[in-house]
């Protein structure tokens, strides 16, 4: 029982960590979740962090909230999901619900747009380091850089809707597989 207890405590406290210190939302947080997932908890292996970003990314919601159900269920069960869940979002809740009188009240200062105006490129610096760090790792053939140079291509020229891009290849995938 101790043991159970601990593996949850461990949970929150690894997602609260998670939440409160990934700036830049979900897709930015994801090199600090994998290196506490993958590699100072070893709650999964890298080949499993990259089927959970490939779930994380199909399944709706935000990818953080989806990243810890789906590591607190493997690694506790329910139990596990639900702490690792509100662990993520805690932080964020009591910062939001903090911040946001201050900013209403303090919307037009200039030190506070100057401040948003910073953060928005670091945002993008974020966000390209964990496209950067995970396209290693998946970008492993010609197959899998045409899907994504192809799944680009269709979001940003076309603006098709994600999940039709993500059923889409899916489906072709599964019949590919299906027949080879």
């Amino acid at each position: 029982m101790a043991q159970g207890f601990a593996i949850i405590l461990d949970l929150f406290v690894t997602f609260f960590k998670i939440g409160a210190l990934g700036f830049g939302g979900g897709l930015a947080m994801l090199p600090y979740i994998e290196r506490q997932v993958s590699h100072y908890h070893h709650w999964l292996s890298e080949g499993e962090f990259l089927d959970l970003l490939a779930i994380a990314q199909s399944t709706p919601g935000p990818i953080a909230i989806n990243s810890s159900t789906f590591v607190g269920f493997r690694t506790a069960g329910v139990a596990g999901a639900v702490v690792a869940c509100i662990g993520v979002v805690f932080f964020a809740v009591f910062a939001i619900n903090l911040l946001s009188s201050f900013l209403e009240r303090n919307v037009e200062n200039l030190r506070i747009k100057q401040l948003f105006l910073t953060l928005r490129p670091i945002t993008v610096g974020l966000i390209l380091a964990a496209a950067f760090t995970t396209g290693r790792k998946v970008l492993i053939d010609l197959p899998a850089v045409f899907v994504a140079i192809a799944a680009f291509f269709l979001l940003s020229r076309f603006k098709l809707h994600p999940i039709v891009v993500v059923l889409s290849f899916g489906a072709a995938g599964a019949l590919l597989y299906m027949f080879a």
